[in-house]
């Protein structure tokens, strides 16, 4: 296999003055994005009333529109500033913004009013998530859990460790918060500090507005902002740190937009700054070691307009540059390290050797899988390998959090995302053949989504749009800026995705068998193909089983449903998902004249890997399909964002695998299978 490499060069100026000036007019204050220093104060109340905070604890921005993160929103005048009370172990932080329309309820919903959400991680630890987020206005209260795998040496934050009081004064919105602390406080020392303000709009629309890059800071401490507890002795010894990255001269590759800035004397003390289009990138920092790191390991190259265009670029992170030494009131000139970027070139995916009966060998198989795995750092596979309608090898690869090393076994449940999606189908052929669903019967006799009760053409939806995604709906309500569910062309014309579909049709079964949703399931798909340990919502077994996701190699927060979402949330392994697919290859569980449906080339789809001569890719009721030179292909792929996973069967070949991941970058498992 050909490996090209690429050298990028960050060239470091490192310059160091006495900067006590400017951190003295600006206490408390925001030295560079995403980083803020808090104060020592005396506050003993907390009633939305911020008289008694100290003048000199100085406002920061809350400003990056989420959906747009390169705007600046302006209009509410978002702000917030932060102090903490060392006798009594709590950070302090103060929000006010201007609302001009208010929408708030008495539902503990944060889904549907205006709500500031305030997130603190302090173990800021890349083990998994232990970011406590406090929803808060005027009129609700309401913490979420946290999730961490150390949260046995950590203990969490909880509801009993934070108060908040919102108060509003005409559109002004301010709200105090007091968290109470279980890890010392100590100068120099960081926590993960997060917001997230959601306003709606008086026709429905709504806004996020953060502080710091992404969202999902509830799930990862890499999308928090950095809070540094400080003292004037502290603010007084810091040093500035500019640098810059040199684009490669054939400028094939990205600059990243982010590098990491790791102290080597508190592993707690961690931050991302910005890199402009020019590649340079600056910071505030105390005295000390550091080192610097790309934020993300991985950029690419070219449009990607096929699957042979794929070309995945690796920084080489041993070779930071590990000796940043800060020191005050000295200038010295640094030559930063060649970072190493590596590309795989057109790369042989392991599981082509499925299709050649002669050469299979599971061995090779495995050895392949691992070398992918570790480049592109996935933690953990899945798989199962079909041949002849039975499984003929499974292989359980790698961690189920990569951060502590807990091993994959066999009882270690995936979320099987989208995959979600044919199951649900399969029970919908099970109830037309039992005569209790009509497919071509519109949903509205049923169920009128209030979403859709002034368009006159949810009359004409039916089970069979939502099956082959033709409703006209978008994938989710979300996709629209009044956060409501529309029909955006005639149902039946064309091909749009829609998990939001499945949702929908969901609540009219529940109806017409007046049965709960994860009965149906068990009932007309699991117990048809014996698949154990399959769960669509939360129990004990789930909680003991589940994986961690993971993004860009960092664990992420396990979520659990408290009801079944049949669009994504069925989770599983690739051996027990290997059953239903197996269930399909041998049309058992409905009638011919059903199996022929549910195969049916019902609706064509487009891909953008469609350049391949003579790959054609179609929707039947709820299942993939694609007529190949090698034949027709079933199957269906799922992404939840740190899980990623896919499934196919070949007809011809009588060969099929799934294939499940716990990471983001499982995906490149799956577009890389479209060259095999």
């Amino acid at each position: 296999m050909m490996q090209a490499i690429t050298l990028f060069t960050i060239v470091l100026t490192l310059v160091l003055s006495d900067v006590n000036c400017k951190i003295t007019q600006d206490l408390g204050s925001q030295v560079q994005e995403g980083v803020v220093y808090a104060l020592p104060i005396l506050k003993s109340t907390i009633d939305g009333n911020l008289d008694d905070w100290p003048q000199t604890i100085k406002w920061n921005p809350i400003s990056r529109p989420l959906k747009n993160p390169e705007a600046v929103d302006t209009s509410r005048k978002a702000r917030f500033k932060v102090a903490y009370d060392t006798d009594s172990n709590k950070l302090l932080v103060a929000v006010e913004y201007f609302d001009m329309y208010r929408l708030v309820s008495d539902s503990l919903s944060n889904a549907s009013q205006d709500v500031h959400i305030l997130y603190v991680d302090q173990d800021r630890d890349f083990g998994g998530s232990a970011v406590m987020h406090h929803y808060a206005n005027e009129r609700i209260v309401k913490t979420g859990d946290t999730d961490n795998p150390r949260l046995k040496e950590v203990e969490p934050l909880t509801s009993a460790n934070i108060i908040s009081k919102t108060r509003l004064e005409g559109n002004k919105v301010t709200i105090e918060y007091e968290v109470e602390l279980t890890a010392p406080i100590k100068i120099g020392h960081a926590v993960g500090l997060g917001h997230l303000i959601v306003d709606f709009n008086k026709d429905n629309t709504n806004e996020y507005i953060v502080w710091t890059k992404g969202g999902s800071k509830n799930y990862t401490s890499e999308s928090m902002g950095t809070l540094v507890f400080a003292d004037i002795g502290y603010l007084d010894k810091m040093g500035k740190l500019q640098g810059k990255i040199k684009k490669p001269i054939n400028g094939a590759f990205e600059i990243p937009k982010y590098l990491r800035i790791k102290s080597l004397d508190n592993v707690k003390k961690w931050f991302d700054v910005v890199v402009d289009s020019m590649g340079k990138y600056r910071a505030q920092l105390s005295l000390g070691k550091y080192t610097i790191i790309p934020f993300s390991n991985f950029t690419s190259k070219g449009e990607q307009k096929k699957a042979t265009d794929i070309r995945w670029i690796k920084w080489d992170k041993t070779l930071s540059y590990s000796e940043v030494l800060v020191k005050r009131n000295e200038e010295a000139q640094l030559e930063g390290p060649e970072l190493d970027l590596k590309t795989l070139n057109e790369p042989k995916y392991p599981l082509s050797l499925l299709l050649d009966e002669k050469n299979y060998n599971k061995t090779v198989i495995k050895e392949e899988l691992v070398r992918y795995m570790e480049y592109f750092e996935i933690p953990g596979v899945s798989l199962a390998i079909i041949k002849n309608g039975e499984v003929k090898d499974t292989l359980i690869l790698g961690k189920a959090n990569a951060s502590n090393g807990t091993p994959l076994n066999d009882k270690s449940l995936f979320e099987a995302a989208s995959i979600s999606k044919p199951i649900l189908a399969f029970a919908v052929m099970r109830l037309v053949d039992k005569g209790i669903i009509d497919l071509d019967e519109p949903l509205y006799k049923t169920l009128i989504h209030p979403d859709l009760e002034e368009d006159p053409n949810m009359k004409l939806i039916t089970a069979r749009h939502v099956l082959n995604h033709t409703t006209g709906f978008p994938n989710w309500p979300g996709e629209n800026a009044n956060n409501k569910l529309s029909i955006n062309f005639t149902h039946g014309t064309s091909y749009s995705y829609s998990g939001a579909g499945f949702e929908y049709l969901k609540e009219v079964i529940i109806i017409k068998t007046d049965r709960d949703i994860s009965s149906i399931l068990k009932e007309e798909v699991l117990d048809v193909f014996n698949m154990k340990n399959t769960y669509f919502e939360e129990n004990d077994y789930l909680k003991e089983h589940k994986v961690h996701g993971h993004l860009d190699g960092n664990p992420t927060r396990r979520d659990f449903m408290e009801n079944a979402e049949v669009a994504s949330s069925m989770h599983i392994n690739a051996a027990e998902l290997a059953k239903f697919f197996i269930g399909i290859r041998n049309r058992k569980g409905l009638l011919p004249e059903t199996y022929n449906a549910y195969l049916e080339f019902d609706t064509r789809t487009y891909s953008e890997w469609e350049d391949k001569t003579g790959w054609k890719s179609w929707m039947g009721l709820g299942i993939f399909l694609q007529k190949t030179p090698l034949g027709t292909i079933f199957g269906h792929s799922g992404n939840n964002g740190d899980f990623t996973c896919i499934s196919a069967y070949f007809d011809k070949q009588d060969v099929g695998f799934v294939l499940m991941t716990n990471s983001n970058k499982g995906g490149v498992l799956l577009n890389l299978l479209n060259v095999c």
